[in-house]
């Protein structure tokens, strides 16, 4: 097993989705599921397949 406490891995720029308060504080990324299933709803799935986790 590979040790990767050092390893750099790099870090995509999240790909924005619509979210309630945007307008008035920008994307916040990297919040939770939760919150991108309740502003995609069932688009939520292609979200997911669009970036690579």
């Amino acid at each position: 097993m590979d040790d990767l406490r050092e390893y750099n891995f790099k870090k995509q720029k999240p790909i924005e989705y619509p979210q309630v308060f945007m307008e008035k504080h920008g994307f916040i990324a990297n919040l939770s599921i939760i919150d991108l299933i309740f502003n995609l709803g069932p688009e939520s799935i292609q979200y997911l397949e669009q970036i690579n986790i």
